[in-house]
């Protein structure tokens, strides 16, 4: 029996709790998944219930899978999943308090736990590196990707495009809005050719927050869509309707919007030497994201070249059909069974 770290069950879905979620559910092994209480959590409470409250709920023998980067840091016999180590990596980028938790809790949680799984090789690096693990204690399994992304019909995008008073062309951009995502190089790269492109749109698909403020919102960002946060069926419909997608983060574990754009079958523009690399090449332009001019030239690019666009979207879609839900998962099943 499988004990699951069930915190993300409470949480808003982004990126890591959707990865939990298609884990979790696909695993064949017989499994228990312990939950909080308590209707939302964060903060403060998160910490608690996953640290103290957790823990009392579990046998010395139990194995516990905690999908979502962090775990009790009393119980040995565990996997945890690491996604990344940014905070780590680049503390700038969050709250003192935050990285002093993390730091607290990564550090002593990588030695006691059994095993660590993680999503690419460079968040497998990182992590021996920074955290001084031995390399045969790290395995990577990578994200997958859901069939809704391949699937999507188009009739349902009518509603969508209304809602959100959608142009006919518009550019996409996923993810929520701190520093390492690199909203703000976008905006710069698109203030530099904007006037060349009337009646393209940039959309801003995530939380806005402080990565946007009034003195980015120049000529070309003056229209420009943010919808907040979106449900699957929505985001399946941005996906596949855009002119591109967008993704010039500077710091990711594994950049699921990228595999989950190339399956809807649209060009991507993406980091070089990134994870999104690994996951990409073949199916992306890709850029420096610290370059301005470099993510301005490949946007002209593709809006300018539609056979390379048709070339991409094509790459792109069979390079995202080599990633599999139901393969990660039986990589965990087989790993469960290989440490339990």
């Amino acid at each position: 029996m499988i004990q699951v770290n069930g915190k993300y069950l409470k949480q808003e879905v982004t990126g890591v709790q959707r990865v939990a979620n298609e884990i979790v559910s696909r695993l064949a092994c017989q499994k228990s998944t312990i939950v909080p209480s308590k209707k939302n959590i964060g903060g403060m409470y998160s910490i608690m219930w996953e640290q103290l409250v957790l823990p009392t709920k579990l046998q010395v023998s139990d194995m516990l899978f905690s999908p979502c980067n962090v775990g009790p840091i009393t119980h040995a016999k565990q996997v945890v999943c690491i996604h990344d180590v940014a905070v780590l990596d680049h503390p700038e980028w969050f709250s003192r308090s935050f990285y002093l938790y993390y730091d607290y809790v990564l550090t002593r949680l990588s030695k006691k736990a059994s095993f660590i799984t993680t999503v690419s090789d460079f968040s497998k690096r990182r992590i021996c590196q920074v955290l001084g693990v031995d390399d045969g204690k790290v395995e990577v399994i990578p994200n997958g990707v859901s069939d809704v992304f391949f699937n999507q019909p188009q009739s349902s995008f009518s509603e969508v495009k209304e809602k959100f008073s959608l142009p006919e062309y518009y550019i996409l951009c996923v993810g929520s809005f701190d520093g390492r995502k690199n909203q703000e190089r976008l905006v710069e790269a698109w203030e530099k050719i904007h006037k060349k492109h009337t009646g393209i749109k940039l959309v801003f698909t995530g939380g806005r927050g402080r990565a946007f403020n009034d003195s980015l919102m120049g000529p070309g960002l003056a229209d420009a869509i943010f919808t907040g946060y979106v449900d699957e069926n929505d985001l399946v419909c941005l996906y596949r309707n855009c002119l591109m997608f967008v993704y010039p983060s500077i710091y990711e574990g594994f950049g699921l919007p990228v595999l989950e754009a190339m399956a809807s079958g649209v060009p991507v523009i993406t980091s070089l030497d990134s994870p999104m690399e690994e996951i990409s090449r073949g199916g992306s332009l890709l850029v420096n994201p610290k370059s301005p001019d470099d993510i301005a030239e490949a946007i002209d690019e593709l809006i300018c070249n539609e056979s390379l666009c048709s070339q991409l979207s094509s790459f792109g879609v069979e390079k995202a059909k080599k990633y599999s839900w139901d393969f990660s998962a039986n990589r965990y099943d087989e790993l469960f069974r290989k440490i339990n």
